[in-house]
């Protein structure tokens, strides 16, 4: 049965970055209980993934908070999808803060750099959308300037700086 799950939880990690979505659900499903803990965690992050491309961001929040609460070790991970599935259900102020939280937090490696410029590069772009250009401001000048993430984060700051008349 173990062999069977991890054989499952490939699966379905594969048929999701394929894009074949139901099929990756399906995958999913057909898990048992006995995936080692990392696996487990990665399946409620992959689960979750699934749940937010069907637009369940509810549904995502709901399987994305164990994951992100746990004291001994939250993945960055899960706590930025999170924050994303919060804001998109809704929630906006909790989901906010959780992001607000992530783009603040020192990173000790690139993968974590960049999970923190996502973050700021998110709240930044929902600050627009609200019309609120300071904000989306000073947001995305926590975006680093050497980052993936940078390109969108200098179009945001310009839209913000034409929305306040300071092109």
């Amino acid at each position: 049965p173990s062999v069977r799950d991890r054989a499952w939880f490939y699966l379905a990690k594969i048929r999701y970055q394929r894009g074949f979505n139901a099929q990756a659900e399906t995958a999913l499903a057909r898990i048992g209980g006995s995936l080692p803990s990392v696996l487990a965690e990665e399946r409620g992050l992959l689960h979750a993934q699934l749940l937010m491309a069907r637009g369940d961001f509810a549904g995502a929040a709901g399987v994305l908070s164990p994951l992100a609460t746990n004291t001994k070790r939250a993945s960055p991970f899960a706590r930025f999808n999170l924050g994303v599935a919060l804001v998109k259900s809704g929630d906006a102020a909790r989901g906010s803060a959780l992001l607000d939280e992530i783009g603040r937090a020192p990173a000790s490696n690139e993968e974590q750099r960049s999970l923190r410029d996502r973050a700021n590069l998110a709240l930044g772009v929902a600050a627009l959308q609200d019309q609120r250009p300071d904000d989306a401001r000073r947001l995305l000048e926590r975006v680093r300037i050497n980052s993936l993430h940078a390109n969108k984060a200098l179009l945001g700051f310009g839209w913000a700086a034409a929305a306040q008349k300071q092109p």
